[in-house]
């Protein structure tokens, strides 16, 4: 595929235009140095390109904004959009070429002040408005996690592939209304599959089933990130959550030297459980999603 390249404005006080590139294999060393400069913001996306390198996956797409010779930010398309750019320049050009490109992708979820620059021009995509949230995004490190261990918390295996996609995809639809079983049930149940078999989902069983279960979405030598934590309905207020997401951080701090998961600002109850485990609110993210 040919090389994308988009001539934009020169920036205020540069002779020399910026433009948007299309992220190749040769752009591997400099795009990792940029996002490693935030590697707890980023650690996602640099688990993608050690898992994937570039040019990624296909239907996903990694795109940067250079100038002045020099890479200033960094898109990423995939199920939604992530954005980090360092240089605030590079935010409305990145926002342009996402709300031109095909097939469009619905939903960004970044830092906040990225996010706030970013929807002044996507917002012009006007699709309607599904949600529009602030979130915290919470780090815990082996000197500030308050917790125990407990036999109970392991690696899902595939013979709770059923349980543990089912659970999956109800915390999906009860946090952002998306509910992968119904609209893509086999490319989902192949997804936790290969996920299960990386040892990323992780759940407590008592009495034969499933209490609690997280996914770890990303792991680097700088941190991982936790997703998908979820105690089923009638199994709430319990302890289950803090004895397993307590138990998770003692096994994967041995790992890597930090965890951090998002958490909606609005979350009392999540809020108390992050925070008695020893997680520390460190940025403010926000997460738009549009119906189409």
């Amino acid at each position: 595929m040919t090389e994308l390249r988009c001539s934009m404005p020169p920036p205020s006080g540069s002779d020399e235009p910026g433009e948007v590139v299309r992220l190749r294999a040769e752009h591997l060393a400099e795009v990792v140095a940029l996002l490693a400069t935030s590697p707890v913001e980023n650690v996602m996306l640099l688990d993608r390109l050690r898992e994937d390198g570039l040019p990624g996956r296909p239907f996903q797409e990694f795109v940067g904004w250079r100038a002045e010779g020099r890479l200033l930010g960094v898109a990423y398309f995939s199920g939604d959009i992530s954005v980090f750019a360092p240089d605030p320049r590079a935010v409305a050009p990145l926002a342009r070429y996402a709300a031109a490109r095909r097939p469009l992708v619905p939903r960004i979820i970044s830092r906040e002040e990225t996010v706030d620059a970013f929807w002044e021009t996507f917002q012009h995509v006007r699709l309607p408005l599904q949600f529009d949230r602030r979130q915290l995004v919470c780090v815990v490190r082996p000197e500030t996690l308050r917790a125990e261990d407990d036999v109970r918390m392991r690696p899902a295996t595939l013979a709770q592939l059923d349980e543990v996609t089912r659970l999956a995809a109800a915390m999906s639809a009860e946090e952002i209304q998306i509910d992968p079983l119904a609209e893509h049930p086999l490319g989902y149940k192949r997804l936790v599959e290969q996920r299960i078999r990386m040892q990323r989902y992780w759940v407590l069983t008592e009495g034969g089933r499933i209490r609690f279960q997280l996914h770890l979405n990303s792991l680097t030598e700088h941190a991982g990130q936790i997703t998908g934590v979820y105690t089923p309905p009638q199994d709430r207020q319990q302890g289950w959550a803090r004895r397993g997401l307590g138990a998770f951080c003692l096994a994967a701090l041995a790992r890597t030297p930090a965890l951090c998961l998002f958490v909606n600002d609005f979350n009392a109850p999540a809020l108390k459980l992050y925070e008695g485990l020893g997680f520390e609110p460190v940025m403010r993210y926000r997460a738009i999603f549009l119906e189409g």
